[in-house]
């Protein structure tokens, strides 16, 4: 290609926005054979690992990059390329969804719940299950609980923080009101609830409608959880971020642009003055900056909604609410004094029991989809090591998944009278994932292989960690041992069962992968030798 014919591509302005258009060599220089081809070869075959997203087209930037780095032979030269997916480009990675995405009627699930988190997290959650890939049906009990969300939710005007310690279902019993208030939902599991639906006490079931809006804040600023709220009750869709609400641009000069943080909110409040409206607000402590959303947003809403906000509590299962250690007050005791709030706390009874503990690590052991576990044939036998590891972890069904799942595929059957085997079950998070990993990964070097992937992932922001070149590049920086990881690796890791503590998401069209709950991600923030120290069995990790 003449050096000229090169620049002008290169500045002319002329050029469709669409168009792209690279050269295996700059202008004067030479082009090694089959360097290009090779290079594309190998683009196309991290595509199809799942490196760049899952969706149907690749970006053509995200094409150039993959060629600067790899023709380090050559000066690769590439004018400005589209950064929008392109249909020239068919990713090999794409998927159809195996389980596809929880279905609900058009305007609840575009606008009030987001189909991203109506898969990523309400679906999966109402279903008692960690991902939208794992199959099954294993929510159950906690009817106290959903009568206290149900009768909120059809009542006057109000707060109600549904709070508790880690792990204690708070996810699962918000999800399941904003699923069964679902039309659509509730006819695509019409089979499954149907006996449960039947056997329930009238009002702890919501009504059809009942729930306006949903969101999921891990990871959310203000101002797009206030986009999502506008969105879900009618107004126009907003620009994909709006500006950030005034505290947050604190010393910043001041400009003529319309404060539309101000103009979203007041329109909001004018909807809420006039309409009934149920909004529910999940993981507050997860967002961006939760006192900053809770004073610049939530506490602004006009009083007429019915305003439900799911928070963690630093309790220590007694349902209580205890200051940490500095002599703040928590950030549940916060959200309850600002907004006046009512408190359903779901570690402690009447809303929280270890007989409904034991009913889920029951079904999650009689639910192993290989048919090789020894309590999918023999009901007794479940019932009998569930009620014990409800004993053992309770409230925590975070912890009682873990042990469970754990269970679940070995065909051995524990001593559950001996204490040391009670001792490791209430060990905590972190010496429950080491166990998962003695027993999930036989060979040391994959062990470490295995924490250093799922550690990287931990140090995620917003609302995940993209494949591509972070994730790599991450779980390198954090390996206790040196060693340097890429994309076989990450793709080693999804085939693995430890793939299950992974949910992934989409941000900005990238795919984005993050633990699953927010226990595990500070578990794993912690010092890696917890998880390469021997194990409470006495088996050495390492």
């Amino acid at each position: 290609m003449p050096g000229w014919l090169a620049s002008t591509l290169k500045r002319d302005r002329g050029l469709p926005a669409t168009a792209t258009v690279l050269f295996s060599a700059a202008p004067q220089r030479p082009a090694h054979a089959r360097a290009l081809t090779e290079s594309l070869r190998a683009f196309l075959a991290d595509a199809g690992k799942g490196v760049y997203g899952e969706q149907p087209h690749l970006k053509p930037a995200d094409l150039r990059n993959h060629l600067e780095r790899a023709l380090t032979g050559q000066a690769f030269f590439g004018c400005p390329v589209c950064v929008e997916p392109s249909p020239c480009l068919p990713n090999p990675g794409h998927r159809a969804e195996v389980n596809p995405p929880v279905p609900t009627k058009p305007n609840v699930r575009d606008l009030a719940l987001r189909e991203q988190d109506l898969e990523t997290h309400w679906g999966p959650k109402a279903r008692g299950v960690a991902t939208a890939e794992e199959k099954g049906w294993l929510f159950t009990g906690r009817r106290e609980a959903m009568r206290r969300l149900t009768g909120f939710a059809h009542g006057p005007p109000g707060a109600l923080v549904v709070t508790g310690v880690a792990g204690c279902g708070k996810s699962a019993l918000l999800s399941r009101l904003v699923t069964l208030a679902d039309a659509r939902f509730r006819e695509r599991y019409a089979a499954e609830l149907a006996a449960e639906i039947g056997a329930t006490p009238d009002g702890a079931i919501p009504v059809i409608g009942s729930v306006d809006v949903a969101v999921h804040a891990t990871g959310k600023t203000a101002a797009e959880v206030l986009d999502q709220i506008h969105a879900a009750l009618g107004s126009p869709e907003p620009p994909e971020r709006s500006p950030e609400p005034p505290e947050r641009r604190a010393g910043q000069h001041r400009t003529h642009v319309p404060d539309l943080f101000e103009t979203r909110l007041a329109a909001v409040n004018a909807v809420l003055a006039h309409r009934a409206t149920t909004i529910v607000v999940d993981a507050l402590d997860e967002a961006q900056d939760p006192l900053g959303l809770l004073r610049t947003l939530l506490s602004r809403l006009d009083r007429g909604p019915r305003l439900i906000v799911g928070v963690r509590s630093p309790g220590t299962g007694s349902g209580m609410t205890t200051a940490p250690s500095d002599g703040s007050h928590g950030l549940a005791d916060t959200v309850a004094a600002v907004l006046g709030a009512e408190v359903v706390a779901c570690d402690a009874p009447p809303c929280w029991s270890q007989r409904d503990l034991a009913g889920y690590v029951t079904a999650l052991l009689r639910a192993d989809p290989t048919g090789g576990s020894p309590y999918r044939r023999d009901p007794a036998l479940a019932g009998r090591v569930g009620a014990a590891i409800a004993e053992a972890v309770a409230p925590s069904y975070l912890a009682a998944r873990i042990v469970g799942r754990s269970l679940a595929a070995r065909l051995d059957v524990p001593q559950i009278d001996d204490p040391a085997w009670r001792a490791g079950a209430a060990a905590g998070i972190p010496a429950l994932l080491r166990e998962e990993l003695l027993h999930g990964i036989a060979d040391p070097a994959e062990r470490r292989r295995a924490l250093a992937l799922l550690r990287a992932v931990a140090y995620a922001k917003g609302r995940g960690m993209p494949w591509q070149e972070i994730w790599p590049a991450v779980a390198t920086a954090v390996a206790c041992d040196g060693t340097s990881y890429g994309h076989d690796d990450i793709a080693w890791l999804l085939d693995q069962p430890l793939a299950g503590y992974l949910t992934r998401d989409t941000e900005d069209g990238v795919t984005v992968y993050r633990l699953f709950h927010d226990a595990l991600t500070e578990a794993l923030q912690g010092d890696p030798a917890t998880f390469l120290s021997p194990g409470i069995t006495g088996e050495e990790t390492r």
